[in-house]
């Protein structure tokens, strides 16, 4: 016999996914919560960081994430605010590579151009 064939074996929790509770009715596993990736964190933590930084204005900026490596896109307004985006980025714990494919607008036509 295999300890989870028992109904004790494993925290009382039957090998159905169910249990009884003290009046003999099954009750169903609880819920998990939805979990957060690594990755989706640390984007999370880049934004953060990037709207709390008033060197970066002027545009907007899309944040990805895939193996540690922050890939920024989108536009903004001056090349100062380009390399304080990418500055804010690399000072975000776990970022270990930071790609930067910012443009900056031009206010003028709404083109963006590639620095």
């Amino acid at each position: 016999m295999y300890w989870w064939w028992y109904r004790d074996g494993y925290n009382g929790w039957a090998y159905g996914g169910s249990r009884q509770d003290h009046n003999g009715a099954l009750a169903s596993r609880p819920e998990a919560a939805p979990r957060i990736g690594a990755e989706r964190r640390l984007a999370l933590r880049v934004a953060e960081a990037l709207l709390n930084d008033p060197a970066v204005t002027g545009g907007s900026i899309e944040v990805s994430v895939q193996n540690g490596v922050v890939i920024l896109e989108g536009a903004v307004g001056t090349e100062a605010a380009r390399c304080a985006a990418a500055g804010r980025v690399w000072s975000v714990r776990d970022v270990t590579d930071v790609c930067n494919a910012l443009t900056i607008a031009d206010e003028g036509t709404g083109r963006t151009d590639p620095a």
